[in-house]
């Protein structure tokens, strides 16, 4: 028999939130019937598993519950999938929320930096190991991807701070061209953004300035589109789980 509330402490200690805010995040668009819908399921479990005799019916039915309870609760199971997804999502929409400014302080963008390695660490290590099919590979690229552009971000405007609003080094420009050119390197870009990169930062048409405010657009776009892509991702993990639990819970 299921010690349900030690399994809901488990899962909420993983989570880092309460089981029933991690139940309403879960499936958002009814997070009203899925709380019904699992008191009903636990209150009918613990009735059937304390009777000292059940017929056939009851028997498969406990079974069943058991069976769903277990998907729901156990180890890799969905509420876990979906707590690691949720610690995911918090460092994505931390993300989102220091790239999508030109003020974000280099703090904001340090903290963003940190949870979205922190969240490329969980991917790795955790959500191979799930119930559901996730592009785990794909997802920490995007992670990987979007902690560089934060780093990129912080070097950059640092300087442009020192810096004279008037003067910029071009020794200065050249190396945020290298940054663009080595994270475009190791993404294996087409041929496509490397011609888009070399007309944006043609020192023939451009000041030393503006080619480094171009390669900071560039990589808070690029943090911005990382990030979007993740949140839609582990939208859709959410919505798979919701699914799941709820056919397991018969609504």
């Amino acid at each position: 028999m299921l010690d349900l509330v030690q399994e809901e402490e488990v899962v909420s200690r993983t989570a880092g939130m309460s089981f029933d805010h991690l139940l309403a995040l879960v499936d958002s668009a009814s997070p009203a019937d899925l709380s019904t819908a699992y008191e009903k399921a636990v209150d009918r479990y613990m009735v059937l598993a304390g009777r000292g005799k059940r017929n056939r019916e009851e028997d498969l039915e406990l079974d069943r519950l058991d069976t769903s309870l277990r998907m729901t609760f156990g180890k890799d199971g969905l509420l876990t999938f979906a707590a690691r997804l949720a610690f995911v999502l918090d460092a994505v929409n931390g993300g989102l929320g220091a790239f999508k400014t030109t003020r974000s302080s280099a703090a904001d963008l340090s903290r963003a930096r940190l949870q979205l390695c922190s969240a490329a660490s969980v991917c790795r290590g955790k959500l191979r190991r799930t119930p559901i099919p996730v592009d785990v590979n794909g997802m920490t690229e995007s992670l990987n991807r979007a902690q560089k552009a934060a780093r990129a971000l912080i070097e950059l405007r640092g300087e442009l701070s020192l810096l004279s609003f008037f003067y910029i080094p071009a020794r200065t420009a050249n190396k945020s061209v290298e940054l663009l050119a080595s994270e475009l390197l190791e993404a294996e870009a087409s041929n496509e953004p490397w011609l888009a990169v070399a007309d944006l930062l043609d020192p023939r048409r451009t000041t030393p300035r503006q080619r480094v405010e171009r390669v900071v657009l560039c990589f808070q776009l690029g943090g911005l589109a990382a990030c979007a892509k993740l949140r839609a991702q582990a939208q859709d993990g959410f919505a798979k789980a919701a699914e799941l639990v709820r056919g397991g819970l018969g609504i």
